[in-house]
């Protein structure tokens, strides 16, 4: 192959392109028989070239050959003025963690093409072009700024989609981990490296958390709404907490609820128990890394106190609740910071003990300690959103009309409720 710099050429495949500051041209040309050393054409007089999409025709003393440009990664492709530009890389095979989405399938035999894991387009990544921008000296004072024609690229360089070029001008800007089987975005990462993440429920159809700052398996919510009878912890995702009951199954109820309809009853005396090193059993449990910290919140109510302990690496902490402490509608928040040791060893878990009185729990999060969240809760059946939870836990409740017609918006504050919309419409009916 002929390499051109514009001023210099030759055929010494040592050159790269830092050697020629990225402003050289290479081109292969289709007849392999030419090169510097042929006699028959000078390259040192007339010497020019078109470029035609990929293919380049060179023009030289009234000869003409055709060759294809290389080194794409180096190429000005003489896109002057270029003011914006962005690239995407899609990726057509995904792991999918179909337990975690609630799909049965037998891993060892299913066709990855019919459940979503091959075959099927997706973003993956996402790049924009970063070099310095033209800026010109107005009269000669470089203060002043010509914005009709400063502004764009001072050189451009398109993207080179060979999986071994470094694209050193173009910017990682987002990449996304994690899908589920039916498209839902789970979590991405920015040039950063910080991560975001959602979780979906009511039968994978709408988001129920996303949070920032956290990985996809540090992130957990359950509002207990969406279980459609009972509640299960085997073959569920849920919110990525499966609490196990010292009274068996833990039991639903809709005598009281935070949000939505439901929450978790617990008998006097009761233990609700959530092992953080999680078997194989529950492998699409809240997992925490180690040496990382993180902030449990939940939303209880009881005539008697409710005791939280966290045990990490069999170190117990115990926040309890008070029957004295200030309520909102009966309910109190109940919260606690733990963090994880730099090896996990001995007993993780996280236990809510009811007093001498029946206890209910509901709106349970957990996600790491510097991140930022925010929870849905819906009508199971109309899908209609019911309460938004901001980061402290605390919720907006949206009330409807038969029609659903959104009439009322409540906001939950420390004070206790308070009403910031209300309103009602109708159709006069022609007589």
């Amino acid at each position: 192959s002929v390499v051109i710099d514009g001023v210099h050429y030759c055929n010494d495949p040592s050159i790269i392109c830092d050697d020629c500051n990225q402003d050289f041209q290479g081109v292969e040309f289709d007849d392999p028989s030419i090169n510097l050393n042929n006699a028959v054409y000078d390259f040192s007089n007339n010497f020019f070239i078109e470029k035609f999409g990929n293919r380049v025709k060179a023009s030289f003393n009234g000869n003409i050959i055709w060759g294809k440009l290389v080194g794409l990664e180096c190429l000005n492709e003489c896109m002057d003025g270029v003011l914006h530009a962005s690239s995407a890389k899609f990726k057509q095979e995904w792991d999918i963690d179909y337990y975690d989405a609630e799909v049965s399938v037998n891993t060892g035999t299913f066709n990855r093409t019919r459940y979503g894991a091959d075959n099927i387009w997706r973003l993956h990544e996402t790049y924009l072009f970063d070099i310095d921008r033209k800026q010109s000296a107005l009269n000669n004072n470089v203060g002043e700024t010509q914005t009709g024609v400063d502004g764009t690229y001072n050189s451009f360089v398109l993207f080179n989609w060979s999986d071994f070029s470094d694209n050193k001008t173009w910017t990682k800007t987002n990449t996304i981990n994690r899908y589920s089987p039916y498209g839902f975005e789970l979590e991405n990462e920015d040039a950063l490296g910080i991560k975001s993440s959602a979780l979906y429920g009511y039968k994978n159809s709408v988001v129920t958390a996303v949070a920032s700052n956290t990985g996809y398996e540090e992130l957990a919510f359950d509002g207990f709404e969406d279980y459609y009878g009972s509640y299960a912890t085997s073959g569920k995702n849920n919110g990525h907490i499966p609490f196990l009951s010292s009274n068996g199954t833990a039991q639903l109820s809709s005598v009281e609820s935070h949000t939505g309809k439901y929450s978790i009853a617990l008998n006097a005396n009761d233990v609700l128990s959530f092992p953080m090193v999680i078997p194989m059993s529950l492998s699409n449990s809240f997992t925490p890394k180690a040496g990382e910290a993180y902030y449990f919140s939940a939303w209880v109510k009881s005539d008697d106190v409710v005791t939280l302990n966290i045990t990490v690496n069999s170190v117990t902490t115990t926040i309890t609740t008070s029957i004295t402490d200030q309520k909102i509608e009966g309910w109190q928040r109940i919260e606690g910071k733990f963090k994880m040791t730099p090896t996990i060893a001995g007993n993780n878990s996280i236990t809510i003990t009811a007093g001498g009185q029946p206890a209910y729990l509901d709106d349970v999060r957990i996600q790491p300690f510097v991140s930022s969240i925010k929870t849905y809760v819906y009508d199971p059946n109309t899908l209609w959103l019911k309460a938004e939870l901001d980061d402290r836990n605390y919720a907006t409740f949206y009330n409807y009309d038969e029609e659903g017609n959104l009439v009322q918006i409540k906001k939950e504050t420390k004070d206790g409720l308070r009403t910031i919309v209300s309103n009602r419409k109708n159709v006069k009916r022609n007589e």
